[in-house]
């Protein structure tokens, strides 16, 4: 796999998010590509033109204050059945297998 793949990071994501295309409407399929994208876009933006300017310590704080954003997103508001809890930044696998106890509970 070819991490700097952004078709491939698409696909990686629709599958860490449990949605599959062939199940979508084609509108919603192709909004969901386009804000995927776009997203990717801003974020190659801030990286190489506004985290690049800043001193590396200052850097790093704002990278884990972002990822701690995306993070709290997709506990609270991708998962608003479950609460207020907190899963350690380290614990990806936790993630997952919430996700999916979610999913199994909403038999989905």
């Amino acid at each position: 796999m070819n991490k700097f793949d952004l078709e491939q990071q698409y696909q990686l994501y629709l599958k860490r998010v449990a949605l599959n295309e062939k199940a979508m409407h084609p509108e919603q399929t192709k909004q969901l590509r386009q804000t995927f994208m776009g997203a990717c876009g801003v974020m190659l933006m801030l990286l190489r033109e506004d985290l690049a300017e800043l001193e590396e310590k200052e850097a790093i704080e704002k990278l884990e204050s972002m990822t701690d954003q995306v993070r709290e997103y997709f506990v609270k508001v991708t998962f608003p059945g479950i609460g207020n809890i907190e899963i350690p930044k380290d614990r990806a696998d936790q993630i997952r297998n919430l996700q999916k106890k979610i999913r199994d509970q909403r038999g989905n």
